[in-house]
C-alpha cells in the first residue's frame, strides 16, 4: 500500500472512502474539493499549451479519479457528483475553455471486467457527454478500477470495445491493447474497428516501430518517415 498519513504520506481522496484492495482507504471528497479538481485540470491544460503541446488527453480510465466518478462500482455519492458523468463533463468543458485550439482526447475504460461495472454502452454515453463538452477523440481501453477484475487479455482483446463506442456514440476512437504487428494494426483500420491505433509498450520496446511498419506496409514511399541517416537500414 501507500505510506500512512501518520508517517508522512499524503491523504488520498476519492468519490467515497472505499479502498482499492490492498491499499489504504481514501477520504471522500467534499464538493469544494471536487470543484478544485476541475480548476486544477484547467490550470494543467494551460500549462501544457504554454509548454508547446498541441494535443491533450484526459485520463478517465484505469482507476484514475475521473474513472472512479464514472463507474457505478466506485461512485455511490448522494450529492450532485453522484451524477456519474458530471465531473467528466465539467472537466472537459474547463479544459476545452483553457485550451481552445488544442486537440482534446479522452481515455476511457470501456469495461471494468466485473458485474455491475462500466460497460461499452455506458462508455458510449460517456463519449457523447464528453464530445458535447468539447472532446475531439476517444482512446478506448479497459480495466484498472477494481481488484476483482478478470481480464481476458489477448491480441486485439479490446477491439470490440472500440468498435462499440465508435458505432453507438458516432465518435472517432482509437484502439489500444496488445496491438504489436503492423499488419494487425492495419487490419484494425480496414475492419472499421477504430479510426486510429495507439501504441504504448510496443513503442517502448521498439521506438522505430512506425518506420518499420511503413516499410512493411507501404514500401517507404516518397515523403517517408525514415530519416536520411537511417535509410541504409530500411528493409
Amino acid at each position: 500500500g501507500t505510506v500512512p498519513v501518520s508517517e508522512g504520506g499524503w491523504q488520498m481522496l476519492g468519490p467515497t472512502d472505499e479502498a482499492f484492495e490492498g491499499f489504504d482507504a481514501p477520504r471522500a471528497m467534499t464538493g469544494s474539493e471536487v470543484e478544485q479538481v476541475v480548476a486544477d485540470f484547467a490550470a494543467a491544460a494551460s500549462r501544457a499549451v504554454a509548454a508547446g503541446f498541441a494535443v491533450l488527453e484526459l485520463h478517465a480510465a484505469h482507476g484514475y479519479l475521473l474513472h472512479q466518478f464514472l463507474s457505478p462500482l466506485s461512485n455511490t455519492r448522494s450529492d450532485q457528483w453522484g451524477e456519474r458523468t458530471l465531473l467528466l463533463q465539467r472537466v472537459t468543458e474547463a479544459v476545452r475553455a483553457a485550451a481552445p485550439e488544442a486537440g482534446l482526447m479522452v481515455r476511457f475504460s470501456a469495461s471494468d471486467w466485473i458485474d455491475g461495472g462500466v460497460t461499452p454502452e455506458m462508455t458510449a454515453e460517456f463519449a457523447r457527454v464528453a464530445s458535447a463538452a468539447g472532446a475531439d477523440f476517444f482512446d478506448i481501453s479497459s480495466g484498472g478500477l477494481d481488484a476483482r477484475q478478470k481480464i481476458a487479455a489477448g491480441p486485439g482483446y479490446q477491439l470490440p470495445f472500440a468498435r462499440a463506442v465508435r458505432e453507438k456514440a458516432d465518435v472517432q476512437v482509437a484502439a489500444v491493447g496488445l496491438i504489436t504487428d503492423p499488419a494487425q494494426a492495419e487490419q484494425v483500420l480496414a475492419d472499421g474497428d477504430a479510426d486510429a491505433v495507439l501504441l504504448g509498450r510496443e513503442l517502448l520496446r521498439n521506438p522505430h516501430w512506425p518506420m518499420l511498419a511503413e516499410a512493411e506496409l507501404d514500401g517507404a514511399p516518397e515523403g517517408s518517415v525514415w530519416p536520411a541517416q537511417y535509410t541504409r537500414a530500411r528493409p
